[in-house]
């Protein structure tokens, strides 16, 4: 299950076994990588979606490139967040 939300049905790969039975030995999803308005709601998305995107072993281009992306855009919204809180001071 992603921990991220999702754009449609997770697609399987399948290989068919010596038994004759069908195996999924692969797959794929796309994740919902929209950012929210609301900050706090953005930061929390971004880390699900870094966190759904490394979850796997023997991670995949795409998969790499939605972490790291996660993790800028929240590095991002972090940094914007702490000027606002030195601005205040």
């Amino acid at each position: 299950a992603s921990l991220a939300n999702t754009l449609g049905a997770i697609n399987y790969n399948y290989q068919t076994g010596p038994d004759g039975k069908l195996y999924a030995t692969g797959g794929h999803v796309r994740l919902d990588t929209s950012i929210p308005q609301d900050e706090e709601a953005a930061i929390a998305k971004l880390d699900d979606l870094a966190k759904a995107a490394t979850a796997s072993e023997g991670l995949s281009g795409a998969d790499a490139m939605i972490a790291r992306t996660a993790n800028l855009n929240k590095m991002l919204l972090m940094s914007k967040q702490e000027g606002e809180n030195y601005d205040n001071k």
